[in-house]
């Protein structure tokens, strides 16, 4: 879990410790790495509490660039064949851990670029199949990309191999030096450059908790149709 600062005219926006327990109550039992900026420390989930690891940036790294440290280090550190990369506002449906084990044990995904736990209603072809029919069923779904680019760094969940192939071989991940546009970097890489497909859950298995964005998303009218998990539910 990647966790930022996020302050706005004095207000402090803090969801860390929602979503720290959102996944304990979907079941993972994992270790929870959290990746913190500096300044954050008092928004970090409790890691007695939560069974966390707390790993402290030096110094402010932005989005982009606190995600590939911490999915590095997680390469290099640990043995892990799957990874599940998390925002600090990011809340989970009752059932997450289970659909997420039964996706890793599939054999299917086992050479996909990434799988997307939260879906944007962006990313879902909606003239090829009926919405009403996604609130009941559970299905992992090729993922559409709206304006040629991928919504949605929420949650991203990698093979070991994928996320090694995009650290390694992907130019356009290892040379990017911007803090923003990381779900598009990554989609771009995955597909585009290393031609790995992308896979999104219907109905959404997460839902964006976060009001406030520190790179200023929350500003875009036409983007908060995008901004919750697509037919996201609890139970």
């Amino acid at each position: 879990m990647t966790v930022g600062r996020r302050v706005n005219k004095g207000t402090v926006y803090d969801y860390c410790e929602q979503a720290a327990f959102s996944v304990r109550q979907a079941g993972f039992a994992e270790t929870l790495h959290t990746f913190t900026e500096p300044e954050a420390e008092q928004h970090m989930p409790r890691p007695k509490m939560w069974g966390a690891e707390i790993h402290k940036n030096e110094e402010n790294l932005g989005c982009f660039k606190n995600f590939r440290h911490s999915l590095k280090w997680l390469l290099d550190n640990t043995k892990a064949d799957w990874f599940l990369m998390l925002q600090d506002d990011c809340i989970w449906r009752q059932d997450g851990s289970a659909r997420i084990h039964e996706a890793i044990n599939d054999k299917r995904y086992q050479n996909a670029g990434f799988l997307s736990p939260y879906t944007s209603k962006a990313m879902v072809n909606l003239q090829k199949r009926e919405p009403k029919q996604w609130a009941t069923k559970n299905a992992w779904l090729p993922c559409r990309f709206h304006n040629n680019a991928f919504w949605g760094a929420v949650a991203m969940l990698f093979p070991r191999k994928s996320a090694l192939a995009m650290e390694t071989q992907s130019k356009r991940y290892r040379n990017h030096k911007h803090h923003r546009k990381l779900d598009v970097l990554v989609g771009n890489a995955m597909r585009a450059e290393l031609g790995l497909d992308i896979y999104v859950h219907a109905p959404s298995l997460c839902d964006h908790i976060g009001s406030w964005s520190t790179l200023g998303r929350h500003r875009f009218k036409g983007n908060k149709w995008g901004r919750r998990g697509f037919l996201f539910r609890t139970k």
